[in-house]
């Protein structure tokens, strides 16, 4: 929340220890006074992760609407690029590897990752060959087990 200064905390994270665990993390590491909203996420993560979100929501913020101030639409890129990557969050702890079998695809997300998350765009890769994706990766296997 760029324009406020307030640092809210969800109230189902219940744990007054962790609360002010996140409270105090948040203040110390934040930049130019911008305002968070911590929610039940993230409830026990650990502080390099938290400070590593807190970065991407300053880099998205300074790049979109920095310039008016003024709420907007993030641009199309952005829109599409965080759900392509299956989500920020998953890109950064828990994917060792993001393989795209489009084009515009792939050159969204590393747009993306160009100006939100440059070091992120190693884990990026175009699936080129003739074998469908899926079957690759055996991936209908996987989900059907699930």
């Amino acid at each position: 929340m760029p324009s406020s200064s307030h640092i809210g905390i969800s109230r189902r994270i219940e744990d007054e220890t962790e609360r002010g665990r996140l409270k105090r993390l948040v203040h110390d590491m934040r930049k130019d006074n911008f305002g968070y909203i911590i929610r039940t996420a993230a409830e026990g993560e650990s502080e390099e992760k938290i400070v590593y979100e807190m970065g991407f929501l300053t880099n998205l913020w300074e790049n979109s609407n920095a310039s008016s101030r003024r709420p907007q639409p993030l641009p199309r890129s952005t829109r599409i690029s965080p759900s392509a990557c299956g989500g920020a969050d998953l890109l950064i702890h828990e994917v060792e590897k993001l393989v795209i079998d489009s084009r515009p695809t792939y050159e969204a997300v590393l747009s993306f990752l160009d100006t939100y998350m440059p070091s992120l765009k190693d884990n990026v890769i175009l699936y080129g060959r003739s074998e469908p994706v899926f079957d690759a990766y055996n991936l209908e296997g996987d989900i059907s087990r699930r």
